[in-house]
């Protein structure tokens, strides 16, 4: 697990994406983006939490134990982001092992041209974001759980397919405003 206060920018191509991987079979925890104050920016990202989906997924006392804590702090996600902006584009989140591919809590969100895919549980959870959030042009596909599960969150979302979730495609919490748009 790792954690950063500050922005981090992960800019890799199409040729050559960046990628984080698992150096054995276990999952690797998470990456933390806490109370940065410039926005984060993901692109050409490949994210790799296990080399296989778990299953049963890891219950929330063996994420714990991969993902944390950090600094006293635990978080749910393969990639969390409290209090912080981030931005992603054409990457791919797969086989989180734990509650979320990626948590944004209390911060905002845009992703375009990505995939969330065989998650164990939720592929994007997001807990009271500030502002207007944005999903455009993404996949989610065979997530344990939930594609997308936003709670108190202003969202857009265009152009986005979710397939074969376990629980629900959309998820929307209490004080949540989506404005859906061919998808």
């Amino acid at each position: 697990a790792a954690a950063s206060y500050s922005a981090i920018e992960a800019i890799g191509t199409g040729e050559s994406p960046i990628r984080f991987l698992p150096l054995a079979r276990e999952p690797w925890g998470t990456l933390a983006i806490i109370g940065a104050r410039e926005e984060s920016r993901l692109a050409n990202v490949f994210v790799l939490h296990s080399t296989a989906k778990p299953s049963p997924p890891l219950s929330a006392d063996e994420h714990r134990l991969v993902a944390g804590p950090i600094n006293g702090m635990t978080f749910r996600g393969m990639v969390s982001v409290r209090h912080a902006t981030i931005s992603i584009a054409r990457s791919t989140f797969k086989h989180a092992a734990g509650d979320d591919a990626l948590s944004v809590q209390y911060g905002e969100f845009t992703i375009a041209d990505s995939q969330f895919l065989d998650n164990s549980a939720d592929a994007l959870d997001a807990d009271f974001s500030k502002g207007t959030s944005t999903i455009r042009r993404t996949a989610f596909r065979d997530s344990g759980n939930d594609g997308v599960d936003i709670d108190a969150t202003n969202a857009v979302v265009e152009e986005v397919v979710v397939e074969r979730s376990g629980d629900k495609g959309f998820s929307l919490g209490v004080g949540t405003e989506l404005r859906l748009v061919n998808s």
